[in-house]
């Protein structure tokens, strides 16, 4: 018994031998492994070495990177079994772990005046006016972004200074 553990038997030193002598390949999400492949390839290793799905549970953080390996330590107390973390991950392939849409150029001769009603406006302030926005003053009353008026431009900023620093008087 350890102490350390609230009195349970200390089975570290067993988990990380039996981590350590099978060589499993990562999931790595960030290289555009399937998920359902590498699932068959790691139960297919597991069953190879007789290893049962209590195992599987307790050493999979060995064998998650990036962010799959965050999203089940952020999700660890509500999986329970080898299922739920089947489910959990193929859950999350679908959602987050694919690879990022191929990025597609706009048509040659495309106009954006054709997506909007009116032409685009020749200046965002023409936005403000049809909005029925007197001025950027106006705007931060009424915007809900959260902005402030800090974090605004003064309406009438001060024009640049190019000429070099004055010298002070000099004796």
């Amino acid at each position: 018994m350890n102490n350390k553990t609230n009195d349970r038997p200390d089975e570290s030193g067993i988990v990380m031998q039996a981590t350590n002598s099978i060589n499993i390949i990562p999931f790595d999400p960030n290289n555009s492994m399937n998920v359902n492949s590498w699932l068959k390839y790691f139960n297919d290793k597991c069953q190879e070495y007789n290893l049962d799905d209590k195992w599987k549970l307790n050493n999979i953080t060995a064998y998650l990177k990036n962010i799959a390996l965050t999203e089940y330590v952020n999700s660890y107390d509500i999986i329970k079994t080898w299922e739920e973390f089947i489910s959990f991950l193929t859950e999350r392939q679908n959602n987050n772990y694919q690879t990022p849409p191929h990025r597609q150029n706009f048509r040659p001769f495309s106009n954006a005046n054709t997506h909007f009603k009116d032409k685009l406006p020749p200046s965002p302030c023409c936005l403000c006016t049809k909005q029925g926005i007197a001025n950027a003053y106006h705007w931060v009353q009424t915007c809900p972004f959260g902005l402030s008026a800090g974090q605004l431009l003064s309406p009438n900023p001060a024009p640049p200074n190019f000429d070099p620093p004055k010298e002070e008087n000099q004796q």
